[in-house]
């Protein structure tokens, strides 16, 4: 009120235009964060250690309390064998927040692994489960496109539809 008494006249250009865009792409707003960090590192402060990485996702199915590990794990494919029955299935595994790795990206989401293809074989045939399933929705992100394939992101601990015997 004190610095802008009048609201009639440029007040709605004062508003407008007071401020830059608001960014939020990487590819303009890495170049400003490593800036302001060298900037900031320059002038003695300690940036946070960014989040660790690792390969091994360590992807698992869980049925009640009991963990099964895949029979095999090759180029992104993981195999398990499930007996018929009992608790429902979560398929768990290490997560992270895109932001910890590359704080310049507006992403925190919790994320698990990237599932491209859901296959499910049993003595009846093989089927798979569409990545727009709706069963895939505790523990699973929305579906989305990566590499021209639908796929979908787990939250580390995703419930498994019903599989059959």
């Amino acid at each position: 009120m004190r610095l802008h008494p009048d609201f009639a006249g440029a007040q709605h250009l004062r508003e407008t235009l007071s401020a830059a865009p608001f960014a939020a792409d990487p590819a303009r707003v890495e170049p400003v964060w490593r800036m302001l960090s060298d900037s900031a590192e320059a002038s003695g402060w300690t940036l946070p250690e960014r989040a660790a990485t690792l390969d091994d996702p360590d992807l698992h199915i869980l049925s009640g309390s009991r963990r099964i590990e895949p029979l095999s794990a090759r180029d992104g494919r993981y195999v398990f064998a499930i007996r018929p029955g009992g608790a429902p299935l979560r398929l768990i595994s290490r997560t992270a927040r895109p932001s910890d790795a590359r704080p310049w990206v507006d992403d925190r989401r919790q994320l698990g692994v990237l599932v491209r293809r859901l296959t499910v074989r049993t003595g009846q045939g093989v089927r798979d489960v569409a990545m727009d399933d709706p069963a895939l929705g505790v523990g699973w992100h929305e579906a989305g496109w990566h590499a021209l394939r639908q796929c979908r992101w787990t939250g580390g601990d995703a419930l498994l539809p019903a599989l059959g015997a």
